[in-house]
């Protein structure tokens, strides 16, 4: 009998094929020889698969011929992993569906479900990583990206200016909340309130709001204090003296506004006439004392 042959590498164990059976049948044939030819089963992935030929010769003496094929390990070519796709927030980030993988046999890859990474506190990636198994268990991954763009903000616009009597009632207002495109409340700063008008005009009180991205914005709320409003006392009956001497200077009373400021009192002239009769007939002599005083 022939030696056995060395055995064959194939990829798969469709390519162990008998070849030599004819050869090996004609040969049976020509010394009147019985051939019986027994495959082994398959291995399920990597391995040998033999034919065992037996022959009869004619005293019924048996012999054994056997091919072995080696299949060889799988050969995966795995596809590359996709560009990463733009999303705005992380909820959009979804579990994808990984593509189906085969060896060079045509064998399906097991595949494992996808297993996320963490979600990035802002922006960022996150990944999905598959991991894919042949049958000699060698495994390969296939990592799908997503990038989670910065956020978006849509801020209020400052609102009108609100009108007020006095500084006293620009009051530390609320600040609306605020949330970018994700859903995500942005923190606000606490107001910081510009120096009040020293009478009438604006005062503002600023709140500085950060994103997650550490963009800040700002949101300005406007007081108009209005000019003041001044309830003067009447004036006072005129009181009767008999002499001009009499006439002194009177104390003015504390006049506020409407805001409690004190006015100031201006400087006050007062021309005092008289009219004092002479002795020639015909005549008259006046006599004019010009007072002033500064009332404080």
């Amino acid at each position: 009998m022939p030696d056995d042959p060395a055995a064959v590498h194939v990829a798969c164990a469709v390519n162990a094929t008998c070849l030599l059976r004819l050869w090996l049948l004609t040969t049976a044939a020509e010394h009147s020889q019985f051939l019986q030819v027994v495959p082994s089963a398959d291995p399920t992935c990597a391995g040998d698969k033999t034919w065992t030929f037996t022959y009869t010769d004619c005293a019924n003496q048996t012999y054994t011929y056997v091919v072995t094929y080696t299949i060889d390990p799988p050969v995966v070519d795995m596809p590359d992993d996709p560009a990463a796709v733009h999303v705005a927030c992380a909820v959009n980030a979804t579990l994808p569906t990984p593509p189906v993988v085969t060896d060079n046999c045509g064998r399906t890859l097991s595949v494992s479900a996808g297993v996320p990474s963490a979600d990035p506190t802002c922006a960022g990636d996150k990944t999905w990583t598959f991991t894919y198994t042949d049958c000699a268990n060698q495994t390969y991954t296939y990592v799908v990206t997503y990038t989670i763009d910065p956020p978006v903000v849509d801020m209020p616009d400052d609102p009108a200016a609100v009108h007020v009597a006095c500084a006293v009632n620009a009051t530390l207002p609320t600040p609306p909340v605020v949330t970018d495109n994700c859903g995500r409340t942005l923190s606000v700063s606490a107001g910081v309130p510009s120096a009040d008008p020293t009478c009438a005009g604006d005062k503002t009180w600023t709140f500085t709001y950060t994103d997650c991205a550490n963009q800040t914005y700002t949101y300005v709320v406007t007081y108009t204090i209005d000019p003041p409003v001044v309830d003067m006392p009447d004036d006072p009956a005129a009181v009767h003296v008999a002499c001009a001497v009499n006439a002194t200077l009177p104390t003015p009373p504390v006049v506020t506004d409407n805001c409690g400021r004190t006015l100031s009192v201006l400087q006050v002239c007062l021309v005092l006439t008289r009219h004092v009769p002479v002795t020639r007939p015909g005549h008259s002599l006046i006599r004019t004392a010009l007072i002033r005083h500064i009332l404080t």
